[in-house]
C-alpha cells in the first residue's frame, strides 16, 4: 500500500511538472523543504523559494523539450505513522530519450492533515543541476 502511495506521489509531481501547474505542485511539499545532495544540504522556507525552484525546472524542461519525467519507485519505508521514506529513480525525456543522466533519490513524506508532502529530498542529480534544486544563498546571491 505504501508502495502504491509513494508512485502516485511521484507520479503527480511529475504530472505537475509537465504541465506547468505550480500551485497544485507546491501542495505536494512541507515548508521548510530540506533538500541535500553531494555538494550539500539547504532550505526551501517560503513559497516564493518553492516557486522560483519550480520555475528553474520548468525552464530546464522547456530548454530540453522534456515532455516526460519518469519517477520509478526502488524502496519504500514506513518510518512512522506519517512518515514515509521511499528510494526511487528519475528519468527525465523528450520523446522517450534521456536528456539528463538517469539519478536515483530519496524523499521523506509526511502526513499533514490529509495530504503527504515532502519535507525532506536527497537527490541524486549532478552538481551541474545545482540550481534545480538547491535555493539561492546570500553567498550566491553576492557573487553575481
Amino acid at each position: 500500500m505504501d508502495t502504491r502511495l509513494f508512485q502516485d506521489w511521484l507520479d503527480h509531481v511529475s504530472d505537475c511538472v509537465v504541465a506547468d501547474d505550480f500551485e497544485y505542485w507546491a501542495g505536494h511539499f512541507g515548508l521548510p523543504l530540506s533538500v541535500d545532495s553531494d555538494i550539500g544540504p539547504s532550505v526551501i522556507a517560503t513559497n516564493d523559494a518553492l516557486h522560483e525552484k519550480f520555475m528553474r525546472w520548468r525552464q530546464m524542461f522547456e530548454a530540453h523539450a522534456v515532455n516526460n519525467m519518469i519517477r520509478t519507485v526502488r524502496d519504500v519505508t514506513r518510518a512512522a505513522g506519517d512518515t514515509i521514506v521511499g528510494y526511487y529513480d528519475t528519468d527525465i525525456l523528450h520523446d522517450g530519450k534521456r536528456v539528463k543522466p538517469r539519478f536515483s533519490s530519496h524523499i521523506t513524506l509526511k502526513l499533514q492533515g490529509n495530504t503527504w508532502r515532502c519535507v525532506a529530498v536527497r537527490t541524486g542529480m549532478q552538481a551541474s543541476d545545482r540550481h534545480l534544486f538547491h535555493t539561492p544563498s546570500a553567498q550566491d546571491h553576492a557573487a553575481r
